[in-house]
This record gives structure tokens, sequence and C-alpha cells, in this order.
């Protein structure tokens, strides 16, 4: 009988009861194998970390810029609409103007020009 390592890994090494020191340190390396094996993955895994965050940190200030400049568009924009929505305001108020003068006018006896 073989005991299993905290990984799941069968030690064969201590099925052999004779050299029972022997085997018990053979069983510390395997841990030992275990554990570089488990913070060499540790470490690729905080690599990867680490690039997933420095990405995902530049897609947020990416994104920050972009929304700041439509933020500048957008009120560039506004003002224009402004100005465009003022202007058709005052040439309908012009129109209008216009129309009182040509009814007046209109409405006028003919001799008092």
């Amino acid at each position: 009988m073989g005991n299993t390592c905290r990984h799941g890994t069968k030690n064969k090494y201590l099925e052999d009861e004779d050299g029972s020191r022997v085997n018990k340190a053979f069983s510390k390396v395997d841990e030992s194998l275990h554990d570089v094996t488990t913070n060499a993955e540790q470490t690729q895994q905080q690599k990867e970390i680490e690039q997933l965050t420095s990405n995902l940190q530049a897609e947020i200030e990416s994104r920050t810029v972009d929304n700041e400049r439509m933020k500048e568009e957008n009120t560039r924009l506004t003002s224009q609409l402004e100005q465009v929505i003022a202007e058709r305001w005052s040439v309908k108020f012009r129109n209008i103007e216009i129309e009182r003068r040509n009814h007046f006018i209109k409405n006028q006896p003919t001799g008092h020009l």
C-alpha cells in the first residue's frame, strides 16, 4: 500500500517496509517537487494575472480618453445645435414680422400710400 501525497499522486516508495527512513526522505523530496511545480504554476498564473491586469488598465485608460473625447464632441455639437436653433427662431420671428407688415400694407386704404 502506498501513501497518497496531498496532490493525489501515490507514493510507491512508502510501500517498501525495509528502508522506511529512505522512503520518507523520498516522500519529502516528492512533496518538494510538487511544491516546486505548484510554485512554478503560481508564478506563471501570477504573470498571467499581471498581464491581464495591465491589459485591463490600458483598456480602462483608453475608454476614459474616448469618454472624455466624446464629452468634448457632445459639448461642441450641443453648442452648434443651440446656435442653429437660435438662428431658426430669429428667421421665424423675422418672417412673422414681414408677414405682419405685408398684412398691414394689404389692409391700408389704396389712396393713402
